[in-house]
């Protein structure tokens, strides 16, 4: 917790595809706070396959956690959202969705259908107080992401 300007700050990291696989009551109960005032979704499997290479097993489970995963976080904070009548939304997708990144169509689709679902949330809320953002972050320097640069680069 932080405190700021008399504003506490906490944060909850869950794995999705465990929540997903919970019942909705207790989703909502472990998502629930009493003065929710903002959510950020972030949630992402990338697996760096060949389009053709992709079963629709992996298919499923990266849709699965990265656009299903942010969708049942929003539904578990959007009500306390709305009897606020305030709040604010964050998801983030990704800068590769502006790119096009060979072996990575999966990921880059459900990035993408991160932005679509902001752009219709945003305009479902508007005039309730809470806004909807998507931010599109460019590579950050880790393990995942750097196999991702050494792939690309030698294709």
């Amino acid at each position: 917790m932080a405190p700021t300007q008399g504003v506490t700050a906490r944060s909850r990291r869950t794995f999705v595809t465990r929540w997903l696989s919970a019942p909705p009551s207790t989703r909502l109960r472990r998502t629930r706070a009493p003065q929710l005032v903002g959510v950020v979704a972030n949630a992402g499997i990338y697996p760096m396959k060949p389009f053709l290479g992709t079963t629709p097993a992996e298919w499923r489970e990266i849709l699965g956690v990265n656009v299903e995963g942010v969708a049942a976080t929003l539904r578990a904070a959007l009500p306390g959202l709305l009897t606020a009548k305030f709040g604010r939304i964050v998801v983030i997708s990704s800068g590769t969705v502006w790119l096009g990144v060979p072996n990575m169509v999966a990921y880059v689709s459900s990035k993408m259908a991160l932005v679509g679902m902001v752009r219709s949330l945003a305009a479902e809320l508007a005039g309730t107080g809470i806004t909807v953002h998507a931010v599109t972050p460019g590579l950050t320097r880790t393990e995942g992401s750097w196999r991702v640069r050494s792939r690309s680069s030698s294709t």
